[in-house]
């Protein structure tokens, strides 16, 4: 057996890994060598927690076809594979405490099977990691078209992760030209729950979390740049004063309130941070991504002399 992981991040302390499990055995004298998988399963690392992801079928075992249930059999010939989903999250409190952070180690799989004269086999996968946020390399330029967004990436989780490391070792980045995740974001934005989607003309309030990972506290601004917003844009005051943050993971939580204009699906960026005692400004990535729907038309309204009119 051949095992291929794929891992994605699905938010501050959340990873999805999924598991190609492949049949490589060679076919010799013209017959094929098949097996099937009796077990198949992640074990976390500790602290953490894994749950097979499972596809619900509203068939019953009787209503299943011939197909159905010899695709759930787990039989592999050679050259076949099957895939499986792991949802692995944080369990402990101090793993949710601090999150999920690129390159922890969340665990590895195990596979059992058997071969049609009873031949059982395992197989373990090597350490699965959790994989870096896929925010775009630094360059202003590209910000404006990046459709990369905060919201589900762990951003903040990787450079809170950045910036104790860097404090633990005493030492500048390793890898030359890199500048690190806690330089580039030394503040960071991330919405709290957001809406998923939203109605054409309807002003949202949108909670955000922000964060300071540096090693100074900051009198921080928080700015909706509106030429930096597209179908979906900053309704009212466009920026708010949010204080003094203290240094080393000190945190404020604000309101934006956020309005619609056209039907479509958006990110939502423009978002600046700017220390008030600088003059430093942090453009923050897009903070999500929302559908905007149209919304019911209304038919009815009044005219000037208040008869209504259909």
């Amino acid at each position: 057996l051949h095992i291929r992981e794929l891992t994605l991040r699905g938010g501050e302390s959340t990873c999805f890994v999924s598991l190609a499990v492949e049949n490589a055995s060679p076919i010799e004298n013209g017959s094929a060598s098949g097996l099937t998988i009796s077990q198949n399963d992640f074990q976390p690392y500790n602290g953490l927690s894994a749950q097979k992801v499972n596809v619900s079928s509203s068939k019953t075992q009787s209503q299943k076809s011939a197909v159905d249930l010899y695709d759930e059999a787990g039989r592999l010939d050679p050259g076949e594979s099957k895939r499986y989903i792991f949802e692995v999250k944080a369990a402990s409190e101090n793993a949710v405490l601090r999150g999920i952070a690129s390159g922890d180690e969340l665990g590895k799989a195990i596979v059992t099977w058997h071969k049609a004269m009873g031949e059982a086999g395992r197989i373990a996968s090597t350490f699965v990691y959790c994989p870096p946020s896929a925010v775009d390399d630094e360059s202003e330029e590209n910000n404006e078209d990046s459709r990369f967004v905060v919201q589900g990436s762990g951003l903040s989780v990787d450079v809170s992760a950045s910036a104790a490391d860097r404090s633990a070792a005493h030492s500048p980045s390793e890898i030359p030209k890199v500048k690190p995740l806690d330089d580039r974001f030394p503040v960071t934005v991330e919405p709290i729950s957001p809406p998923g989607s939203m109605v054409v003309g309807e002003p949202v309030d949108v909670q955000v979390l922000i964060v300071n990972h540096s090693g100074k506290a900051m009198n921080v601004q928080l700015q909706m740049r509106l030429t930096l917003m597209k179908g979906v844009v900053v309704y009212g005051q466009s920026f708010k004063n949010l204080g003094e943050i203290q240094p080393n993971g000190g945190s404020v939580v604000s309101n934006v309130c956020l309005i619609a204009m056209v039907p479509g699906l958006f990110c939502v960026g423009g978002c600046y941070i700017v220390d008030l005692n600088t003059g430093i400004e942090i453009q923050q990535p897009n903070l999500l991504s929302v559908l905007v729907e149209a919304g019911e038309v209304d038919d009815d309204y009044d005219d000037d002399y208040g008869n209504t009119k259909i």
